[in-house]
Order: structure tokens, then C-alpha cells, then sequence
């Protein structure tokens, strides 16, 4: 199993994302063909888009690292 695999079982399993959890729902734009997501901690808030589902939580969860790591 690759990593944003792992990282997806995870946020699945859980609800949440080393303490962040998606606000509201993803949302699918048909028009721009995009997927539009939020996730939030209560203080700070992420959005991330792609192509695809799955690529939109990867590029979340790599800006939620990228924070965390930075804190």
C-alpha cells in the first residue's frame, strides 16, 4: 500500500486527519470537472482541489503535513 493510501485508510477509519476533519462535504464541480474540499482543526482551515476525489485529499493532506510540520 502506497502512502496517500494509507493516509486515506486512515482519515476513513478515523473521520479525521491528525485532528483536522473535513467541513461540510467535498464538492463536485461538473462544470470545471474539479473536486473541491475543506478540512478544518476549529482554528485554521485548508481547501485543496483536483481532478479527482483521491487527489484532492492527497494534496490536503500533504498541505496539512506541510503545517503541521512548520508548527
Amino acid at each position: 500500500m502506497n502512502a496517500i493510501d494509507k493516509r486515506l485508510q486512515k482519515y476513513y477509519e478515523t473521520g479525521n486527519y491528525k485532528g483536522f476533519f473535513l467541513k461540510g462535504s467535498d464538492r463536485h464541480y461538473k462544470f470545471f470537472g474539479m473536486t473541491h474540499i475543506t478540512f478544518t482543526n476549529g482554528e485554521k482551515e485548508f481547501f485543496a482541489s483536483g481532478i479527482f476525489r483521491e487527489e484532492a485529499y492527497a494534496k490536503m493532506f500533504d498541505l496539512i503535513d506541510e503545517y503541521l510540520l512548520k508548527e
